[in-house]
């Protein structure tokens, strides 16, 4: 409150001015997290007293002028930023106005990759090459791992680009890819291996008697010489009745894979 007063010595005059001052107190912006990975989100707090409305500012890495997200009283915005970014506040209240402090938000791009071929089936024996290409963003660590029991995950030969494995059944790979702000990113990879099975013991029989000889495969071939010029049957199992001592050949194949073997049967 102001009071004015005239005079020429002899007479006065008083006048009583009053004076609003709005005063803003506080406005500080802060952000929860200023590293992220790119397609995460973090969020802006604001922390203010006395303004009757905010103006938010963002300007990312390729903006040459900032953008308005909004002009409102918030105390919380939830933000996605696609690149490196700069945020910061404007407070009103009424011809007053306060500017926050610049906040910076630096974005990871999202890491790209690419794996080599490999293979869906092989054969038992047959080793695995795989190769890890990164195409875009930074990788810290590289790991490849493999799984026989869903809970069990056990790390290959080395935390490299590249894999070998000699797998000696059935089995899931996993790469996955780590830096130091984004989460891990990976793909998974099963692989079949044919193991085709013609491991037939030899047996003794009695003259005049039967025998079931079984080998499991796909397809099961026995023959009556190492050569295959005979085809005695065609199947996973073979029943037989020889009348004297004699060696079978069994050529068993399973996707593309084959194995060989021979069983005797000794006849008394």
């Amino acid at each position: 409150e102001y009071e004015l007063i005239v005079s020429d010595g002899s007479c006065s005059i008083k006048k009583n001015i009053h004076v609003n001052v709005s005063e803003l107190k506080k406005c500080e912006l802060s952000v929860l997290k200023d590293s992220i990975c790119q397609s995460e989100e973090t969020d802006l707090h604001l922390n203010q007293q006395g303004a009757d409305v905010v103006y938010l500012y963002e300007q990312n890495e390729s903006d040459i002028n900032p953008n308005l997200i909004g002009g409102k009283l918030f105390q919380t915005e939830h933000i996605k930023p696609k690149e490196n970014a700069k945020y910061w506040a404007v407070a009103y209240n009424n011809e007053c106005s306060i500017v926050t402090d610049t906040v910076s938000i630096y974005v990871e791009p999202s890491v790209e990759f690419s794996v080599s071929e490999i293979p869906n089936d092989i054969c038992i024996g047959e080793e695995i090459n795989a190769s890890v290409s990164i195409i875009k963003g930074t990788v810290d660590q590289i790991q490849w791992l493999r799984i026989e029991d869903p809970n069990d995950f056990v790390p290959l030969i080395s935390e490299t680009q590249d894999m070998k494995d000699v797998p000696v059944s059935d089995m899931t790979y996993n790469v996955l890819l780590k830096n130091k702000i984004c989460d891990v990113v990976g793909e998974m990879f099963y692989v079949k291996v044919h193991n085709p099975n013609v491991d037939v013991e030899d047996v003794t029989i009695c003259e005049e008697t039967s025998i079931v000889l079984t080998a499991k495969a796909d397809q099961v071939y026995w023959y009556d010489d190492e050569k295959r010029t005979n085809l005695l049957h065609e199947g996973p199992s073979f029943s037989v009745s020889p009348t004297e001592t004699v060696t079978y050949h069994i050529v068993a194949k399973d996707w593309i894979c084959e194995k060989d073997n021979q069983v005797t049967v000794n006849v008394n």
